[in-house]
């Protein structure tokens, strides 16, 4: 599960596994990456438990190569070696012009 602020998105469930991959992509809308958190947290649904969470000020991003990261993160409240593997980017999003002038 990934959330920034009151937006939450959940991926899909992985069975039998110890290492399990998840190649899917989230979108959010970024108000202030200069004041907002990404917080992820990895569930073990089986046993209705956390097996680890993380937070990354977004704020890192506009420190980055290209607003890109792409990292293993370390979880807290799990074992010493336990990370997540994630690739991260910032993107600006801008509105056509078309709809720019019809706005004034």
């Amino acid at each position: 599960m990934a959330e920034l602020q009151t937006e939450q998105k959940v991926d899909e469930i992985r069975y039998k596994t110890n290492e399990p991959v998840w190649e899917e992509a989230f979108t959010f809308l970024i108000h202030n990456p200069k004041s907002q958190e990404l917080e992820v947290e990895v569930k073990d649904e089986k046993h209705e438990c956390s097996l680890g969470t993380f937070s990354l000020p977004l704020s890192r991003l506009l420190e980055a190569k290209d607003m890109t990261l792409n990292e293993r993160f370390p979880l807290k409240n799990s074992g010493p070696s336990c990370t997540l593997k994630m690739k991260m980017a910032l993107r600006v999003r801008r509105q056509p012009r078309e709809d720019i002038h019809s706005v004034i």
